[in-house]
């Protein structure tokens, strides 16, 4: 009987034992596969703020060089210089005359040109020594681009697009929105840019009507540059009008356009929307009511 007894308490506490030897391995393979999820989660976000990074120091040199005005060229700013001879050039033509055998002097007398008479007494007084006329220096001529001049070349343009929008002001608006539907996508970027400058300096709540046509117009064009340049500017439009804009930006098929729009938003939460006025109706009293039948 004692020796059941003890085989009964061997197997119970062997159950015992093993029970707790499977918690401790089933808490450390817990332990295990917590860390392991924590490690890829620190692994994929890391790996997601360089792919951010990478993308967004990319649209940053974009951005810059689209804002930067085109260079001259250096060859059209260096005047242009007449070839000097050399010295070798100078010392063979001077060895070379001293080699010719010198004239006869008889032979020099008939080939001299006959001395020519005096014309100034048969000049006029006006035309004297001190009064001559001089010769009239060049004048540089300097090509200016009119807004309506619709064929100039695009690098001018361009040029003349950067300066609109570096001035901040807003009576350049309608000249850019007149070149908004340019032909060439370089230009129509270089619009949405002019108006993003002056929008940031000067909080376009007045020219809204003339803007956001032309910057949804931009917002589905077939450049994803354009698109992108025109999300951004929309985030500097104080108006709820631009949220709808900006929300179908988000489902952009290029990434650079869904993270423009990803920005304008941050810019819209940054700079409060003026809410549209209601208008309040008069309440009047009864007693002034009254009165006013009285």
């Amino acid at each position: 009987m004692t020796s059941v007894i003890a085989a009964i308490v061997g197997f119970v506490v062997g159950v015992v034992l093993i029970y707790w030897l499977l918690q401790q391995r089933t808490r450390k393979q817990q332990q295990a596969q917590a860390t392991q999820t924590r490690k890829t989660i620190e692994q994929l976000e890391n790996a997601h703020e360089a792919r951010l990074r990478v993308v967004t120091e990319s649209l940053r040199h974009d951005y810059d060089q689209q804002i930067q005005p085109p260079k001259p060229q250096v060859e059209e700013i260096l005047p242009t210089t007449t070839p000097t001879s050399t010295p070798t050039e100078v010392d063979g033509a001077a060895n070379q005359t001293a080699a010719q055998p010198p004239l006869d002097p008889t032979l020099e007398e008939p080939l001299l040109p006959p001395e020519p008479t005096p014309v100034t007494e048969s000049l006029p007084t006006a035309l004297t020594s001190e009064e001559r006329p001089s010769s009239p220096e060049p004048t540089p001529v300097t090509e200016s681009l009119e807004p309506g001049d619709a064929t100039s070349a695009p690098v001018t343009l361009a040029a003349q697009i950067t300066h609109w929008g570096n001035t901040g002001q807003v009576r350049v608006i309608p000249l850019l929105v007149r070149y908004g539907s340019h032909p060439e996508s370089a230009i129509r970027t270089q619009v949405a840019t002019a108006l993003a400058q002056i929008a940031e300096k000067n909080r376009l709540r007045t020219g809204i009507p003339t803007v956001l046509p032309l910057l949804q117009k931009l917002s589905q064009d077939s450049n994803p540059m354009v698109r992108r340049q025109a999300v951004l500017t929309l985030g500097f439009l104080p108006s709820r009008q631009v949220l709808p804009l900006l929300q179908r930006a988000l489902r952009d098929g290029s990434g650079g356009v869904v993270l423009a729009a990803r920005t304008a938003i941050q810019t819209l939460k940054l700079k409060p929307i003026a809410k549209p006025a209601v208008a309040q109706t008069p309440v009047l009293r009864l007693d002034a009511l009254k009165k006013f039948k009285a």
